[in-house]
């Protein structure tokens, strides 16, 4: 290996020993790095190029066909997103609007159901207080529980959650919250 030397233009007596490129001769079978340094001649032997996946490392295949996932790196989603969802249990609130307002009660309900591969919804149930984990939250038995619970069973189908770039079954959370009016 001969060391590269990045050209500078000196007069001919004050140029050193070290600092004169080799010979062209030398350079035919000689590799340019960063020291001289002696060697073995290179055969022209090469090792075999490694597999490049571009930094990814990809999780062993399972078959989780039926496995239902509780953290999903995309969660489903309603279709048309938050701005839909907030649509859709609108209507539905305005609709029981009367009921609500005679149960009387205010606050949130979380509903647990299972969005699958094809966004159908399944065993969709509110959760009790205990395990909902929000402020002011409403028992499962509430007005507020009945109407959202029936709100996503009865609604379109959800767009699937995505785990490892797949459409997988997934639980899903998701809050709802009614407020009386203050008189």
């Amino acid at each position: 290996m001969a060391k590269f030397t990045p050209p500078k233009v000196v007069k001919d007596e004050e140029v050193k020993e070290e600092e004169k490129p080799p010979e062209i001769e030398k350079l035919e079978e000689t590799k340019i790095g960063t020291v001289n340094q002696e060697g073995t001649k290179d055969e022209g032997i090469i090792a075999p190029p490694t597999e490049d996946k571009g930094g990814v490392v990809e999780a062993p295949k399972e078959d989780d066909s039926d496995k239902i996932f509780q953290k999903v790196e995309i969660d489903a989603e309603f279709p048309g997103g938050v701005a839909g969802w907030t649509r859709y249990v609108t209507r539905e609130i305005e609709r029981n609007i009367d009921e609500l307002q005679d149960d009387g009660r205010s606050g949130t309900v979380v509903i647990l159901f299972i969005v699958d591969k094809e966004g159908g919804v399944s065993e969709v149930r509110a959760l009790p207080c205990s395990e909902a984990g929000v402020a002011k939250c409403l028992p499962p038995n509430s007005k507020l529980a009945e109407i959202a619970v029936n709100a996503i069973r009865k609604g379109p189908k959800w767009k699937a959650a995505i785990q490892n770039g797949r459409q997988v079954k997934a639980y899903r959370r998701q809050p709802v919250t009614f407020q009386l009016a203050e008189e």
